[in-house]
């Protein structure tokens, strides 16, 4: 299976459906040795009707035709059908697998790709359980019917099996031709889809701030270099159309020619002369197919190669035993990151303890590497080298999906999701309703949620209610802190905050304290991490200081600056 993917799970889910297709193979054979029917029927009606005049002998001819076509009509439903199922069978194999990966990589790699890998997945599935599969099942009854041509006549097959072979020749020289094209063009089209995604989130500020012309003609470039790779590949395939619509007409011709003579030379049927080139026909099918579906092929194969590609770099999670809930003890050791192409680490060797049932505020200059930090404590993403514990497991050895119940996350993004308010906090069926409206209340978020016009029922995210920055702050807040978790962190949670929002945070945090819950915040902000347990300094990378919470205020006064420098690492 190596030419329609390299990837080990692609092709595992394939041979899943292998009976669908095996089942469906069958059955397109007896459609395609039914097509020898029609040149059967013309060579009997012209060498036993027309002589012999006879018209019951029509009739019954008519009678089979009819009752074979009927079979082939039935096997035909059968076979589509079969590769429907195998179509279904297949994405439910590897719809969740995929979309699973593709929010690994979203988290962990913040690439611009969108959601383009899902139709990645849809392209993929339909040809390879659709139009590839026939086209497949297609390919060797070329031979059966150029061996049909020389049991009628050595010379007939002779001249058939040589156009054949030209016709193959042209389409293998379409194939290398227009393999790159297509190739070039497909990227080119994937690049701007990716920078007309990247750039949506700040639509709003790109029109206030009058910058759509030049992002515009940024696009337009993207555009432009697309449309000319795929005018160049459609350019090539249109060459190679021509030739081939010329050529098919010719190959028609010249085989009746040599039918014409064999007739006169061998004293054959007159009928076979029209067999001979409808059977040809039939073995020219499978090529032209070939030949039709090549660009398609392509386009399956390398959306098959991104898919590899991203299986390949967030592979599953191996089964594991699940672990009790953790008590929130955090452990970094000698912690390391490189992010991908960069020269220079964001975290150079941090070493941090925070006792289970403990709170610790995280603060530093801006690009200092602290979302980085929480980021890899929560899990997103792996050390280049050092380890980080959770309760003395490594944070990647715990399974993602049990572990998650148990941890409260708040990015700087917040991130809501298209849903629900109640659907957001409830992390989509995780918690029920009684733990829902608990962290909405906790979180100071109830009131303002009740004033929705749906209350917890109102759709936010794309499509939904546009909530304010606070708003969903608060409510990025409530499922941070939903149930009773074991660890909560919180990026920089006060930054779409006012007066009231800043109060109900500090509640919060007070209530996390008493379940014993252990916090790492992230904050700028002196009032929100004086009432924490401990402080730490992070700068360029490395923890410089970490002391009790009113020994840092009081050096903060006197010797420590936090002030920003350049962006958040």
């Amino acid at each position: 299976m190596s030419f329609v993917t390299d990837s080990t799970e692609l092709r595992a889910a394939l041979r899943q459906c292998r009976m669908s297709f095996l089942v469906g193979f069958w059955f397109h054979a007896f459609t395609e040795v039914t097509a020898l029917v029609y040149p059967i029927f013309m060579i009997q009606a012209f060498d036993r009707v027309v002589p012999g005049r006879s018209y019951s002998t029509l009739i019954a001819l008519l009678t089979g035709v009819v009752i074979v076509l009927v079979f082939k009509g039935v096997f035909t439903f059968l076979r589509t059908k079969l590769l429907v199922l195998a179509s279904l069978r297949f994405d439910r194999l590897m719809a969740s697998r995929v979309f699973g990966a593709f929010l690994e990589r979203s988290a962990t790699q913040r690439d611009q790709t969108g959601a383009s890998v899902l139709r990645d997945l849809t392209h993929f599935r339909q040809f390879f359980a659709g139009s590839g599969a026939i086209t497949a099942m297609s390919a060797p009854w070329a031979g059966l019917f150029i061996g049909v041509l020389f049991a009628i006549s050595p010379v007939i097959g002779s001249t058939a099996l040589g156009l054949a072979v030209i016709q193959v020749a042209v389409m293998v020289a379409n194939m290398r031709m227009t393999k790159s094209a297509i190739g070039s063009a497909s990227a080119a089209r994937d690049a701007t889809y990716r920078f007309a995604e990247a750039n949506l989130r700040s639509a709003d500020a790109v029109l206030a701030m009058g910058m759509a012309p030049g992002l515009t003609k940024a696009w337009l470039r993207r555009n432009d270099a697309a449309i000319g790779a795929e005018a160049h590949g459609s350019t090539v395939g249109a060459g190679f159309s021509a030739f081939e619509a010329g050529f098919s007409v010719l190959q028609s011709v010249v085989l009746l020619s040599v039918a014409v003579v064999e007739i006169i030379r061998a004293d054959l049927p007159s009928g076979v002369a029209f067999a001979a080139v409808i059977v040809f026909g039939f073995a020219q099918r499978p090529v032209a197919q070939l030949v039709h579906s090549w660009s398609s092929y392509l386009q399956a194969r390398e959306a098959g190669v991104r898919l590899a590609r991203l299986l390949e770099a967030a592979p599953p999670q191996r089964p594991s035993m699940p672990l009790p809930k953790p008590r929130g003890e955090i452990l970094c050791r000698s912690v390391v990151y490189f992010p991908r192409g960069a020269e220079h680490p964001v975290l150079r060797g941090v070493g941090l303890h925070v006792e289970a049932g403990t709170s610790l505020g995280l603060v530093g200059p801006i690009g200092s590497g602290k979302s980085t930090l929480v980021r890899m404590i929560v899990g997103l993403i792996r050390p280049t080298s050092g380890e980080i514990r959770l309760d003395g497991a490594e944070t990647w050895s715990w399974n993602r999906d049990d572990l998650g119940r148990h941890v409260g996350y708040l990015p700087q993004e917040i991130g809501l999701v298209s849903g629900t308010v109640a659907d957001n906090i409830g992390r989509f069926g995780l918690f029920d309703e009684r733990e829902i409206v608990a962290a909405a209340e906790r979180a100071g978020a109830h009131s303002i949620i009740l004033r929705l016009p749906r209350g917890y029922d109102t759709p936010i995210g794309e499509g939904g209610h546009p909530l304010s920055g606070g708003q969903r702050q608060l409510v990025g807040l409530a499922r941070a802190v939903v149930g009773e978790p074991s660890l909560v962190v919180l990026d920089e949670p006060n930054s779409n905050l006012d007066g009231p929002g800043e109060v109900a945070l500090l509640e919060c945090i007070k209530q996390l304290k008493a379940i014993g819950a252990t916090l790492i915040m992230v904050s700028h902000r002196p009032n929100l991490v004086a009432g924490l347990d401990r402080i730490a300094l992070l700068r360029d990378g490395m923890i410089q200081l970490a002391v009790p919470a009113d020994e840092f205020m009081e050096r903060s006064g006197r010797t420590i600056s936090i002030r920003p420098k350049s962006s958040e690492g």
